[in-house]
């Protein structure tokens, strides 16, 4: 048989072993190997059952991603489905692991599924910016209730096999040992064996169906936000209601082809290979454990956040902060948390009382003594970090490691205070820390591969998108977001109002625009952050805006007044007549004639800053490629997934038409606020990553 697919026989069941690691993607020769073995067993007077499983505790993740775009390969999953539905014999899909995409839509050609407690099963093609054309459309809302289906397709959520018995895609849960030996008993049960082929339904047309069609539509519409794979798979399902498999299916297959060619698509394919690349990177790093336990001192906002989630992955946490006042804050906040998981169903009273159990909080450094990685999260002040990691050392063992959660400080000038300088590397978490994804990885001058080794399989262990880079000023992130918030507010220094200039963000795909952000966060915060900000990251005419609004009590949300006004108690922003007043002053005092702006000048002024210095960033070597910019502006920052990352989306703009917009319009009036970046070998350098 092929070498993706074994075969082995038990008591007339003929198992079918998909080994194709590391997850046994339905790359073509895995497909074909299977098509030859179900028509095998179809005429094998022997064969009274056929199984599906996975090697490796792993059933199947899906079509093979890099294959896409390559045109129509025989045999499509739907073949392999209809083969197994019509060979006359029952067949069984033992799910370990993931279900996934087309794992999911070949098991659900099975005449029944047995999965483990630990197995995944869903539908994630929207990720990618397709839908399940391979099956999983037509198939799902023939099998379960159409409203189920609708949401699990729809929103590409990955579900537990529990959650899939309840659906009724699973039919029976037990432990990996009893895979195999619970085929029969299921295959016995009549509600299976009486089971009418799926390819001879239809997904009924009744108003309940059509009405969660519109309803969803409803949803999207009032979000705003609407994926082209989510559009095509409410437009899909509407036409498919009543119609017959056999058509629907070539329909299907027809309008994802098209789809796949979308920009969207291609935007999401990108994000989705640079999101496992980046957490690849570390792989050539010595093989270390991920910390039992893990100490942070510092019980704020980000100390407290990093504490949740590194005790949501199952890490013990001691957490030090002196203050009376911020530990009894931390408390209530770990209880909070712990109580929104349960009411979400996330976890059970079990798993919340040993959540909250593993996180101690001490109130002298003393007590970080026993901890493999101790994290810092003080204030952004140099010498306050400094004199933290001083102390540290005399109570922490020798192999601890230490990393500071600072956004831009001098990883190499913290090292320097220690007598072993290596084991400090830079870990700086997004907040609110136990939401955000992306986690920079930062390796100084100084960090031994040991060390950033830990603070890599920290990252994994916690489900993070860590991407690893050396230390500049700002480390990635923040470097290339800076120039774009400069620029953000020069706008309005020059006549544009936070209300423009939010819309256009909004419009363009971010959650919030620049000065929604900066209510939220605090521009009291902003202002005391600003006087460690490197030299290097402030070149040229710099905004003293936010000093003025300072000045003005005007802070943000935190009393109901910055960019904004708020009602008391409610986050929505209010446009404020009276910031005009300070706008109004402030130009009046720096001599700033106004002007307007078009929309398009906001966002190309904002995002292309942006653009120059993240290309900066890659041609440097701070990253290790292109993709990771992608990455961190997507997870950190909320740039839109479809456009693909902001030197994806950059690209298909065109890097020669961005210079030469910087340099007509942008450089000339301050160069030095303008660095050039080398468009050209930043150009060359994507070409040959793709």
């Amino acid at each position: 048989m092929s070498g993706r697919v074994h075969i082995t026989n038990e008591k007339g069941l003929r198992i079918l072993w998909l080994d194709h690691p590391p997850v046994n993607a339905l790359s073509g020769d895995l497909r074909l190997g299977l098509l030859t073995a179900i028509t095998d067993a179809a005429s094998d007077d022997s064969v009274q059952a056929l199984a599906l499983i996975g090697k490796s505790d792993k059933f199947c993740a899906g079509a093979d991603i890099k294959a896409f775009g390559g045109g129509p390969q025989h045999p499509r999953i739907p073949e392999l489905a209809e083969a197994l539905e019509g060979m006359g014999k029952p067949s069984v899909a033992l799910i370990d692991g993931f279900a996934l995409g087309g794992g999911l839509e070949l098991a659900l050609g099975c005449t029944a599924r047995i999965a483990t407690h630990r197995a995944r099963i869903g539908l994630p093609e929207i990720e990618i910016g397709i839908f399940p054309s391979g099956g999983g459309l037509q198939r799902l809302p023939r099998l379960i209730e159409f409203n189920a289906a609708l949401d699990l397709i729809i929103s590409g959520r990955k579900i537990g096999a529990d959650e899939a018995a309840e659906m009724g895609i699973v039919d029976l849960c037990v432990k990996p040992e009893n895979l195999i030996t619970t085929v029969h008993k299921v295959l016995a049960r009549d509600d299976i064996t009486g089971r009418l082929p799926v390819t001879g339904t239809s997904i009924a047309d009744t108003p309940s169906n059509r009405d969660a069609l519109e309803n969803a539509r409803k949803r999207f519409t009032h979000s705003g936000r609407i994926l082209l794979s989510q559009q095509t798979i409410l437009d899909r399902l509407e036409q498919s209601l009543g119609q017959p498999y056999a058509v629907e299916i070539k329909v299907d297959a027809e309008v994802s082809r098209a789809l796949l060619q979308s920009p969207q698509s291609k935007a999401l394919r990108h994000l989705f290979s640079a999101e496992r690349k980046a957490g690849r990177s570390a792989e050539d790093l010595p093989a270390v454990d991920v910390p039992r336990t893990v100490g942070i001192a510092g019980g704020g906002t980000m100390g407290g956040g990093i504490a949740l989630a590194t005790a949501q992955a199952g890490i013990s946490v001691v957490l030090f902060d002196p203050d009376e006042g911020a530990r009894q804050r931390l408390k209530k906040r770990i209880s909070a948390f712990r109580d929104r998981q349960l009411a979400k169903g996330r976890i059970s009273a079990t798993e919340g009382n040993a959540f909250v159990n593993r996180i101690a909080i001490v109130d002298t450094l003393e007590g970080l003594c026993n901890a493999e990685l101790v994290i810092e999260a003080v204030i952004e002040d140099l010498s306050v970090k400094q004199a933290l990691f001083t102390r540290l050392q005399d109570i922490c063992a020798l192999e601890c490691v230490f990393a500071s959660n600072t956004s831009y400080l001098d990883l190499d000038a913290m090292a320097a205070t220690l007598s072993r300088p290596e084991r400090l590397i830079g870990l700086h978490f997004f907040s609110p820390a136990e939401v955000m994804p992306l986690l920079e990885i930062v390796k100084g001058g100084l960090s031994s591969d040991l060390a950033f080794a830990t603070g890599a399989a920290y990252s994994r262990k916690l489900g993070k998108r860590g991407v690893v880079m050396s230390a500049c000023p700002g480390f990635a992130a923040n470097r290339s977001r800076f120039p774009m918030m400069n620029e953000a507010r020069l706008l309005l220094e020059d006549g544009a109002s936070p209300v423009q200039v939010d819309r256009v963000f909004r419009t363009f795909g971010f959650p919030m625009g620049p000065f929604e952000t900066n209510d939220l966060t605090g521009l009291d915060i902003l202002v005391k952050g600003h006087a460690f900000i490197p030299a290097e990251l402030r070149p040229g005419r710099q905004s003293e805006l936010p000093f003025a609004m300072v000045d003005a009590g005007r802070i943000g949300q935190k009393v109901n007044k910055g960019w904004y006004r708020y009602e008391e108690g409610n986050r929505k922003p209010i446009a404020d007549s009276d910031l005009e007043q300070v706008l109004n002053a402030f130009r009046e005092e720096k001599r700033i004639i106004s002007r307007k702006f078009s929309d398009e000048e906001v966002l190309q002024r904002c995002l292309y800053a942006a653009v120059n210095e993240a290309g900066r960033v890659v041609l440097e070597g701070v990253v290790t490629r292109p993709g990771d910019m992608d990455v961190i502006w997507v997870n950190g920052f909320g740039f839109p997934r479809e456009k693909g990352g902001i030197l994806h989306w950059s690209h298909g703009i065109g890097f020669a038409e961005i210079a030469e917009i910087i340099d007509r319009d942008f450089r000339p009036e301050d160069p030095a606020r303008w660095p050039v970046c080398d468009f050209a070998s930043l150009e060359e350098i994507i070409g040959i990553v793709k």
